[in-house]
């Protein structure tokens, strides 16, 4: 793993209140719905992918994916976990950490 973006877990349940845990997108047909995995996420990290690219046009692929591991934000192992190993801005679980679109733009 790389790096991390929201996609869901059907399987995961929420904080109270805090709604779904999948993402919410359009439907084929038409409409509003949520939907898991990582057809979800990979489309985040695409997107932040462009936003860094078109901040960094002299950047190679390699600089860019790079610029997409240090602009994440680290993301510890979860405590209830043994199977999850290495830091918070590099572990087996979440990569370099979470995708961050406002990194990529503003640093």
């Amino acid at each position: 793993v790389d790096v991390t973006a929201p996609g869901g877990d059907r399987a995961q349940i929420p904080p109270a209140g805090s709604g779904t845990s999948c993402p919410l997108s359009t439907l084929p047909g038409g409409g509003y719905g949520t939907m898991c995995g990582t057809s979800m996420a990979s489309p985040h990290v695409v997107g932040v992918a462009a936003l860094l690219a078109s901040t960094h046009p002299w950047a190679s692929p390699a600089q860019l994916r790079g610029l997409l591991r240090s602009e994440a934000t680290p993301i510890a192992c979860p405590a209830a976990t043994t199977t999850c190993t290495g830091p918070a801005g590099n572990n087996s679980y979440y990569g370099h950490g979470l995708v961050n679109a406002l990194a990529a733009v503003t640093r």
